[in-house]
């Protein structure tokens, strides 16, 4: 047992350099080295002692040591050590505090009795057991208004506390009597408040960041009339980060729908699924994409990009448009869709086909309006078959007249029409008969006395075309009668007349005084 003791003696000289200010002192070890509990300087690492439970990390200097804490001197060794008493609040216990203390009521840093062994007991925040090994010595109780404290159990006890002088364990010195006063609470008076960060079982409150903020809250508690506080009320703690609200629920200081997965629920931003070269460029545009919850509630992810357009594979032939996005709109497109055009610009058609109207769909020419039909019709330049030769096998044009019948003297001109490619018959041709001034010429006839003489006589009469039909003649001399016989239709000339003469060998003549001329078949 002696040796256990004094192999712990650098740690009791230690805390015999802490009684002399009060117990007042924890370990202080920089903030990247966790606290580890332990009992003998063998339980901590090579570069560290164990005092007052807790490994501390060895020290030359004081710049050796974290902020607020000394390098001190014990037997030829050196741990950092820093105030217990340093001044904290729930929310800066953290960051004030060293490892294995906690800040209590009256707002000043305390071991928080966190390794005691199971053999021990906390005792105002300390480690008390009756075992040496376990214990480095608990001061003397406290007075109270009218009775001293007891003194401590060995000699390397701690001071006991209270509202009154404690007794001095260091020298097993009972408590002296203290002086009448008021109970409270470390610094709270009864009957007043303190802050707290504790769950009404105890349980306390770490806030992220050190500091209650969103929804969290401190809590209240009374400094009873005993000395005591009372349970932590109304304290708020930090709730479970939902990810689907913008609410700050775990109270870090940040909305929890920002903290999980890639997105923050309901941020939108913009999206292109297509190459990054075709975005802006004919109808290709980008869209957006909401931040969403994925299927197990607990993540975000970026939900599908709406509205965005992509390249098609090939353009429509919709004035403009440029679906493949390359920057050259309607391509493969013969025409537009809506366009309008002549059948014989568009589609080459003839006759009267290339006047009628075709439109474009589809990037296509359609039909043209203008049917081919079996054949022409005479009406004038009619090309019905569109093949480009008009009014095939027609002898005139429909409505086209011309003259027609027996012309010349005494006759009018008759009209024929075509009808359905051919002239009709011959209408309104008329001839009429007419008097003709006979020859001059005389026909003579010799012939004895009472005989009939006939003769020919050549002279042309009527115009071509017109036979005699009639003369009158006139005798030479007394006694002479003259009469006509007839004609020669062949020449129109007068072909026989006949002379009667009374003259025995006397010569006689006939002379025409009046001729008629008629048409051939009238």
């Amino acid at each position: 047992m002696r040796r256990s003791w004094r192999s712990r003696s650098f740690g009791l000289i230690v805390l015999g350099v802490i009684s002399s200010v009060g117990c007042a002192q924890l370990l202080g070890i920089k903030e990247d080295v966790p606290a580890a509990p332990c009992v003998l300087n063998s339980d901590c690492a090579p570069s560290e002692l164990c005092i007052f439970r807790v490994c501390s990390a060895a020290c030359k200097l004081d710049k050796d040591c974290a902020p607020g804490a000394r390098c001190l001197d014990a037997g030829g060794a050196a741990a950092c050590v820093q105030a217990q008493n340093a001044t904290c609040t729930a929310e800066t216990a953290s960051s004030v505090c060293p490892a294995g203390a906690v800040c209590d009521a009256s707002q000043v840093c305390r071991n928080s009795c966190a390794n005691c062994h199971s053999d021990q007991t906390c005792v105002n925040g300390a480690c008390v057991g009756t075992d040496p090994n376990h214990d480095p010595g608990a001061g003397g109780s406290g007075g109270n208004a009218s009775v001293g404290g007891a003194g401590g159990n060995t000699s390397g006890g701690t001071s006991g506390s209270s509202a009154t002088n404690g007794g001095d364990g260091s020298t097993n010195e009972a408590g002296a009597a203290g002086a009448t006063s008021a109970p409270h609470c470390g610094a709270t008076a009864a009957g007043d408040t303190a802050p707290c960060s504790e769950l009404p079982d105890g349980t306390v409150i770490n806030f992220p960041g050190g500091k209650a903020q969103g929804p969290c809250a401190l809590g209240t508690k009374l400094c009873q009339a005993d000395g005591t506080f009372g349970k932590c009320t109304g304290a708020i703690a930090p709730g479970t980060t939902d990810c689907s609200s913008s609410a700050d629920k775990n109270c870090d200081g940040k909305a929890d729908n920002s903290e999980c997965g890639v997105c923050t629920v309901a941020a939108t931003q913009y999206c292109y699924d297509g190459d990054a070269k075709t975005k802006g460029v004919g109808a290709c545009k980008q869209g957006t994409q909401v931040c969403q919850l994925d299927a197990s509630g607990k993540s975000t992810v970026w939900g599908p990009c709406a509205g965005e357009v992509t390249p098609a594979a090939a353009d429509t032939c919709d004035s403009g448009n440029d679906a493949n996005c390359n920057n050259a709109p309607n391509e493969g497109c013969t025409c537009i869709n809506g366009q309008t055009g002549t059948c014989g610009d568009k589609l080459q058609a003839l006759g009267n086909c290339a006047a009628g109207s075709t439109k474009c769909a589809a990037g296509s020419w359609g039909a043209c309006s203008v049917v081919a039909k079996g054949k022409d019709s005479c009406d004038k330049g009619d090309d019905a078959d569109c093949d480009g030769s008009a009014n095939e096998n027609c002898g005139c044009f429909n409505g086209d007249t011309m003259s027609c019948g027996t012309s010349g003297t005494g006759c009018t001109l008759g009209v024929m029409t075509c009808q359905a490619g051919a002239y009709g018959g011959c209408a309104g041709n008329t001839c009429v008969d007419f008097a003709v001034t006979p020859p001059t010429d005389k026909c003579t006839a010799t012939g004895p006395k009472g005989d009939t003489v006939e003769v020919s006589c050549t002279a042309p009469v009527c115009p071509a075309g017109y036979y005699v039909s009639d003369c009158t003649l006139h005798a030479s001399a007394a006694g002479v009668s003259c009469s006509f016989q007839g004609f020669d239709s062949a020449d129109h000339t007068v072909a026989d007349y006949s002379v009667d003469t009374n003259l025995s060998g006397a010569s006689c003549s006939c002379s025409f005084t009046a001729c008629t001329c008629r048409r051939d078949g009238f």
